[in-house]
């Protein structure tokens, strides 16, 4: 042990360790092997990150908008899109929840994002129907999904294209809003030349039929004028003195 400081390696053993080491590398045409298969193993290595951040960057991003309702009845609707679908395309789902724990539900599929909802009577049968906005973006074209209750649950109500001359001079850019009683849709109209960004035609204003299923020219309700009120009868005169005696 002369001299030795405890936890030294042994001269000799650290010169067996080495000897071992050369002979336990790979040499020659092994040498080349081994290292043309870590060559290998990093490249594919570099490849699968680089895929991998492709990927995530390439992915539409995901977007959950929240739309709510709230009746004075008690009953409450939300609607939301699908559990992480992106904001182009999807579904959404619908929500209902009524002043006793009352539940029911259904979804759609959606073009565009959530953009708007309605809980409205708009057949004024007493019963209300939902009506469900999506927007796309850049194109500015919208879409308006109507849902009834019936025996079989929420059914979509059909609702005809625009056709014919309320689409006349139409490329998209609708505006959705419920005005007297009926849902309404107004758009820019285009002449021939007018470019996509530019349209000089009149506002159009259109309203849902629901019974008809089709939209069609929509006027305002125009107010009421107000009962002129009865001119008051004249007083009877005062009965006349009698003549002097």
């Amino acid at each position: 042990m002369g001299g030795q400081v405890p936890g030294d390696v042994p001269q000799d053993l650290d010169r067996r360790s080495a000897r071992a080491q050369r002979i336990c590398a790979p040499t020659g045409r092994e040498a080349i092997k081994s290292r043309t298969r870590l060559f290998g193993l990093t490249v594919l290595l570099a490849a699968g990150l680089h895929a991998n951040a492709v990927t995530a960057a390439g992915r539409p991003a995901s977007c959950d908008p929240t739309l709510e309702h709230h009746r004075a009845d008690g009953w409450s609707v939300t609607v939301t899109h699908g559990l992480e679908e992106a904001c182009d395309s999807g579904t959404f789902v619908v929500r209902l929840r009524g002043p006793k724990g009352e539940e029911d539900g259904f979804s759609h599929a959606r073009l565009g994002a959530l953009a708007e909802l309605w809980v409205e009577d708009f057949d004024r049968d007493g019963l209300v129907e939902i009506a469900v906005e999506t927007r796309q973006a850049g194109v500015g074209r919208a879409e308006v999904a109507v849902f009834a209750h019936g025996p079989l649950g929420w059914v979509e109500k059909r609702i005809a294209p625009l056709a014919g001359q309320p689409a006349s001079g139409y490329r998209g850019g609708d505006r959705f809003a419920f005005v007297d009683g009926a849902l309404v849709r107004r758009f820019h109209t285009y002449k021939p030349v007018d470019s996509d960004c530019c349209p000089t035609g009149p506002v159009r204003s259109l309203g849902l039929a629901y019974g008809e299923g089709r939209w069609v020219p929509f006027e305002p309700r125009l107010p009421t004028p107000p009962t002129p009120a009865r001119p008051s009868a004249p007083s009877p005169a005062p009965p006349a003195s009698p003549p002097p005696h």
